[in-house]
């Protein structure tokens, strides 16, 4: 069982180090620091990689189950590839737009594994599919 999702949400923190970064750097341009004259040509530069970098590489999760190994991929990295039998408990934290299944195992690690992009269905059939386990 398979399931995958893709997160290509800009949220609040992004505008936020967008602006920051805009502030920083006229502030720099202002009292002429660093020669950052150009700071807006600058801001354009870092926007642009900021938003491909976040585009290209974070943007999928992924978590397979198959007979006894349960693997949970994000971004193209595996961060978590465990047995079934080590599954203690499963259940749902955060609100709306950070929600995240948190998997503790038996010896007591956690795995959280983000469900913004999840219908609603999807996030039940997975907390039902990891609760079995």
């Amino acid at each position: 069982m398979v399931y995958e999702c893709r997160l290509n949400k800009v949220g609040r923190q992004h505008l936020y180090a967008g602006v920051l970064t805009i502030a920083g750097l006229w502030l720099l341009s202002r009292f002429d620091v660093a020669g950052a004259g150009y700071w807006w040509a600058y801001a354009i530069g870092i926007a642009l990689a900021i938003a491909a970098s976040y585009l290209i590489g974070n943007s999928r999760v992924r978590v397979a189950i198959s007979g006894e190994t349960v693997t949970v991929e994000h971004s193209g990295m595996v961060h978590a590839n465990l047995s079934v039998d080590a599954i203690a408990s499963v259940a749902v934290s955060g609100s709306d737009s950070t929600s995240r299944i948190v998997v503790v195992t038996s010896d007591g690690s956690k795995y959280y594994i983000p469900c913004d992009c999840f219908s609603q269905a999807e996030v039940d059939g997975l907390l039902q599919a990891l609760g079995k386990s």
